[in-house]
């Protein structure tokens, strides 16, 4: 996959900025409808469905550093523009569906994060939300020094009983990948 930045510029035209509609009850929670792309210039876009944590549809969540909040990018959710911080926009891109939907709870985008009370009701909620997902995704940023060929690495460490020899070259590599920001 190639890195956000070489991806060509959103086509999207944004109404107004997007405001959370708010949580009725204690377990209810946001879902991102992660929308595939229109065209091949096509920016993210998706839609935030609420639901009741014990009722909601099968989801995945994702596990992500936010990275350096400074750097923003606008996305579309129901039709206004939201910001979110470099290194998600990188993971939403890689992350969504050519063709179909793909149902997410992400933080930054689920929980509204300007509302201080809604912010710590949902932050008691997260090992419930990541325990409930159908699978956690873990983003650990775009493939760069290597990191490919590490994580090649470490499955193949996962999956035998034996022993693999490596040189220091592909040491280096699993330990740069290791001192990425997520662990």
């Amino acid at each position: 996959m190639r890195p956000y930045e070489s991806y060509p510029k959103a086509s999207i035209r944004y109404e107004p900025l997007y405001e959370h509609l708010p949580l009725l009850k204690h377990e209810d929670i946001r879902l991102l409808r992660l929308l595939p792309p229109t065209n091949e210039e096509s920016g993210i876009s998706g839609e935030l469905l609420h639901s009741n944590l014990e009722e909601c549809p099968p989801y995945e969540a994702l596990s992500y550093t936010w990275g350096d909040r400074s750097r923003t990018h606008p996305i579309a959710i129901n039709g206004g523009e939201f910001r979110i911080t470099a290194n998600l926009y990188s993971a939403l891109l890689h992350l969504r569906h050519s063709s179909s939907v793909r149902l997410l709870w992400v933080d930054a985008v689920c929980i509204n994060m300007r509302d201080l009370e809604e912010r710590n009701a949902q932050a008691t909620l997260t090992v419930k939300k990541f325990h409930q997902a159908q699978q956690v995704v873990v983003w650990l940023g775009e493939a760069a020094d290597g990191s490919d060929e590490a994580m090649d690495i470490i499955h193949d460490l996962s999956t035998t009983t034996g022993i693999i020899s490596m040189n220091t070259v592909l040491q280096q590599t699993i330990i740069d990948l290791l001192r990425r920001p997520w662990f």
